[in-house]
């Protein structure tokens, strides 16, 4: 307002200052300040223009004031994760509260806008993972199990607070690490063999079903080597890697002095976890031995004119081998 009169009291009104970007345009007439462009409060929370009053007298007057304009905000930004995923590896295992990862998303927006809170929203069906909805840090609470799972892909969603709620999503990609927590394992509850007598040096025992074991472990933790233990396996030797085994070069089998070994067949894995198992070999029969009779000699005497088939004497013998080795014929053979 002027309180002169007749073209001495005609103002116009200008943006002297403040206006740099040309986001607000004045009514030079009217006053009027209106937007030029759309504002974002992420880039420019607060103007401070200056608006300039003149008239148009000789010599022209004019008043200087300052307005300030203040841009409220809205929900019109989502939360960002600072990356689209985070891998992890942790060892498996029973854990309580153990950290395994904190992420971190951010919104542009201000006051309950811009507030984010986490949460687990896929990949965690069996409840051993938690985050902390304020601070993003991510804990597992249970017993993690590489044989069972070997990894989780969690999502975690971050939402801000306001009335109209927005969202970003992010995973964390966990990967278990193995440790040696599981023992080899044979594929049968025990095994049998056999083998002749006299057999040379590294001569196979035949078995009708090989020996195997597997370990449920991986890498180092999953390599076992296989041993005999027991009375008389110092006889046989068998192969660490692929179980077959065989007659050793330290004692000559006697199936009459010993005819079966029962035997422990062992896995042991690298970190020394162990399981064993009976192992029978049977050692078969070779006719190695002679008939041999009771008595060194025998006499007897008849009487003259006996009868054809009159019983003189009955003469016994025995084999120390058996089955059809051991069965005995007799004859004379001179005299």
């Amino acid at each position: 307002m002027d309180a002169d009169s007749g073209s001495n009291a005609d103002i116009t009104f200008s943006l002297t200052k403040g206006n740099t970007d040309s986001d607000f345009t004045l009514d030079a007439v009217k006053g009027t300040i209106l937007t030029a462009k759309t504002l974002d409060v992420e880039r420019t929370a607060s103007y401070n223009l200056e608006v300039t009053a003149t008239d148009k007298g000789t010599p022209p007057k004019s008043a200087v004031i300052s307005v300030v304009i203040n841009i409220a905000d809205v929900n019109d930004n989502s939360p960002v994760f600072a990356k689209s995923s985070y891998p992890v590896a942790i060892d498996e295992g029973t854990y309580s509260s153990k950290k395994v990862e904190t992420v971190v998303a951010t919104d542009s927006d201000s006051g309950v806008n811009g507030e984010v809170r986490y949460n687990i929203t896929s990949g965690n069906s069996d409840k051993l993972f938690l985050i902390n909805a304020v601070s993003g840090e991510i804990t597992v609470t249970g017993t993690l199990d590489r044989e069972t799972i070997a990894s989780y892909d969690l999502t975690i969603t971050a939402t801000d607070r306001a009335v109209n709620v927005r969202s970003g999503t992010t995973h964390v990609l966990v990967t278990l690490n193995d440790i040696n927590d599981n023992v080899p394992v044979f594929v049968e509850k025990s095994y049998a063999g056999t083998i002749n007598e006299n057999s040379l040096p590294s001569v196979n025992v035949n078995m009708p079903i090989l020996v195997k074991a597997t370990d449920a472990d991986i890498g180092l933790n999953g390599i076992f080597t296989f041993s005999l233990s027991g009375t008389g396996s110092n006889n046989f030797a068998i192969n660490n890697k692929t179980g077959v085994v065989q007659t050793s070069a330290s004692v000559a089998l006697d199936r009459e002095t010993k005819d079966t070994y029962d035997l422990m067949l062992t896995a042991t894995d690298t970190g020394r976890l162990a399981s064993s198992i009976p192992f029978k070999i049977t050692i078969t029969d070779e006719n190695d031995n002679n008939p041999t009779f009771d008595q060194a000699s025998y006499a007897t005497s008849i009487v003259e004119n006996s009868t054809i088939g009159f019983s003189i004497l009955a003469v016994t013998a025995s084999d120390a081998d058996s089955g059809v080795n051991a069965q005995i014929h007799y004859g004379l053979v001179s005299g």
